[in-house]
């Protein structure tokens, strides 16, 4: 997987349109000119857009450094992948496939 981090980097990407991108992730709640612009080219070619808050795109790239380091150190650790991984996924998932749309009060218990 091929990472590229940056306004202007990506940007720049996107305009020579010889690079497959698989999504682009974007901070929840920033907006300006270059960003408009990524969006725009993005949309343009069909790529995902992904809006993430400020604190799961840091995890993400502090992650990725993790990964990077370790491939270095110890590749045999990277290529055994994964090791542990998010349980909060697996509610997500269950809550995509089994939604509660309707609250409902719970039984009081019978004395």
């Amino acid at each position: 997987m091929d990472l590229i981090c940056g306004i202007n980097p990506v940007v720049e990407a996107l305009g020579a349109e010889s690079r497959h991108f698989d999504r682009l992730l974007i901070a929840k709640g920033v907006r300006n000119r270059r960003i408009e612009e990524a969006i725009s080219r993005a949309s343009r070619q069909g790529i995902a857009l992904r809006f993430e808050s400020r604190e799961t795109l840091d995890e993400f790239c502090d992650a990725m450094i993790r990964i990077a380091r370790e491939a270095e150190e110890s590749p045999e650790t990277v290529l055994q992948a994964p090791v542990t991984t998010r349980v909060s996924r697996l509610d997500q998932t269950r809550a995509a496939r089994e939604p509660n749309l309707r609250w409902t009060r719970p039984e009081k218990p019978r004395s």
